[in-house]
């Protein structure tokens, strides 16, 4: 699916960080990567590099994208929760990423 798109971004679960609500951010195109992590931060969201596991091989599903490059944000269960249960949450969390999504498609 990634392979007919020039970029992508891909939300993936994580059990590793449980216990804190941060956003692990990875993938080869690190603007888009960078601009969510401002924009989750932007709307009370807690958003960081993952720096043990960056997401940066070529073979990562976010990127096998036409350019090669994509984002990963990997949610861990306690924010999972939140989201489920908190639709204002959830709109808040949606709304940062399309922010971001759509600041890199303008450029």
């Amino acid at each position: 699916m990634a392979d007919r798109y020039r970029t992508f971004a891909e939300l993936a679960t994580n059990e590793r960080n449980e216990g804190t609500e941060a956003v692990w951010l990875g993938g080869r195109a690190t603007a888009l990567r960078d601009a969510i992590g401002a924009c989750l931060r932007a709307a009370g969201f807690d958003a960081e590099p993952n720096t043990r596991l960056p997401g940066s091989d070529r073979a990562n599903i976010c990127n096998r994208t036409l350019s090669g490059e994509g984002a990963q944000l990997e949610l861990p269960p306690s924010l999972r929760r939140r989201l489920a249960s908190e639709a204002e949450s959830l709109q808040a969390f949606c709304e940062a990423v399309r922010k971001a999504l759509l600041s890199m498609a303008a450029t």
